[in-house]
């Protein structure tokens, strides 16, 4: 029996140190479809997946307490091999955006001496400066 070309799509997942991160969720997905497998890293934060139809993929990484890391799209051949490394960071503390959203607002204030700044207006700006 002949074996099917496949793509084959495998990487680590570690931290900002360089750390393999162990039971990360990583997922493979299908852009055309909206379709993904989900895998699980190893204990040296390794995963690995199977694709038997070429297209247009993308994979994700995701840990609880840091930042997801996408790959970029990649348009993938049967028979293709490709090799991800993802890099998860910290998500910044509840104490570090209280930080920023303080020092935001006093900025907004010392402006505010020569043209008041309504509540909405505060709120959308800062807003938009947490979207930024």
């Amino acid at each position: 029996m002949q074996q099917r070309p496949a793509i084959i799509v495998s990487g680590t997942v570690r931290d900002s140190a360089g750390t393999p991160i162990v039971d990360a969720s990583v997922f493979f997905e299908e852009k055309a479809t909206v379709a993904s497998i989900e895998a699980k890293t190893d204990h040296e934060g390794t995963f690995s997946f199977l694709s038997l139809r070429a297209g247009s993929f993308l994979v994700r990484a995701r840990k609880e307490g840091l930042r997801e890391a996408v790959s970029g799209p990649m348009e993938l051949s049967l028979g293709q091999k490709k090799q991800l490394d993802l890099v998860l960071s910290p998500k910044p503390s509840v104490h570090a955006k209280k930080a920023i959203e303080s020092k935001f607002t006093v900025n907004i204030m010392h402006f505010g001496r020569m043209n008041p700044v309504t509540e909405e207006m505060r709120d959308r700006m800062g807003l938009a400066f947490i979207i930024l």
